[in-house]
């Protein structure tokens, strides 16, 4: 369905030794990336895959800060990523004083900034490591700490979550192992949870986007006349077959794509 530019891309370092707080390398990668995607595959969606950094890179909080040169508001808006990606490993990153309320910071901190950006946003990957904070001390008191944020994903300004990691048997019949404490298996407490927050995610009212390409700009997803139009939104089913125009400034509701 989508393709993903990186996995979880930083520039920590311009060349110079210092760390690229302005986020103008890996921006302009993620844009000339994004734009070639388009042109070979027009009707494909595009996503960067990055982890959310930088939403504040005057703070001196980490994952907020610049340090790793993101600018996540900023690599969201190109014109050829159709949705913005966000990953929450707080226990790793070192917030481990209350790595749920920050956890759920970070979730709402990004959903307010993509309402303003315009277009969707998943949580791609988060996860609590059983055993290294007290969030997480058994599976139990970690399904917890996931409810609270797959609730905190329901923000209309948000379009899903992805968690990490599901596993299945390898080819002795035994569990794939938990070697990073964050192995969900099938079925479960954990596993049960998150179906149903995707499942009350799926049949919420679904959202309208607004396309912000300049009227002067060509369009990266503009499509060849009688191709199937796929507009920079996360859409169930296909999209009806018709030419489109560049967009310009509209708003397009998802009921055109049922």
């Amino acid at each position: 369905m989508t393709r993903e530019l990186a996995n979880e891309p930083r520039n920590r370092s311009a060349g110079t030794g210092f760390a690229d707080t302005g986020g103008a390398p890996l921006l302009k990668w993620a844009d000339s990336a994004s734009r070639l995607v388009k042109r070979l595959a027009p009707n494909q969606l595009v996503a960067l895959g990055d982890e959310g950094f930088g939403l504040d890179k005057t703070s001196s909080d980490y994952p907020y800060g610049g340090y790793e040169g993101n600018d996540w508001v900023k690599l969201t808006s190109l014109p050829a990523i159709d949705y913005g990606t966000f990953h929450l490993y707080p226990v790793t990153w070192g917030e481990t004083a209350d790595p749920v309320g920050w956890g759920t910071k970070w979730i709402t901190d990004h959903a307010a900034a993509a309402a303003k950006i315009g277009k969707p946003v998943v949580l791609g990957e988060f996860g609590l490591p059983i055993g290294q904070s007290p969030a997480s001390a058994d599976e139990a008191t970690r399904d917890a700490s996931y409810q609270t944020w797959v609730d905190a994903v329901q923000s209309p300004s948000l379009s899903g979550f992805q968690f990490w990691l599901l596993t299945a048997l390898t080819d002795d019949g035994t569990l794939y192992g938990d070697y990073d404490g964050l192995r969900v298996v099938f079925p479960s407490s954990t596993a049960t949870l998150f179906r149903s927050a995707a499942a009350a995610i799926a049949g919420r009212a679904r959202p309208t986007f607004v396309c912000r390409h300049r009227e002067d700009e060509p369009a990266a997803h503009e499509p060849r006349p009688g191709a199937r139009h796929q507009h920079p939104a996360l859409y169930r089913g296909q999209p009806t077959v018709r030419p489109q125009p560049r967009c310009g400034r509209y708003a397009r509701s998802q009921e055109n794509y049922r």
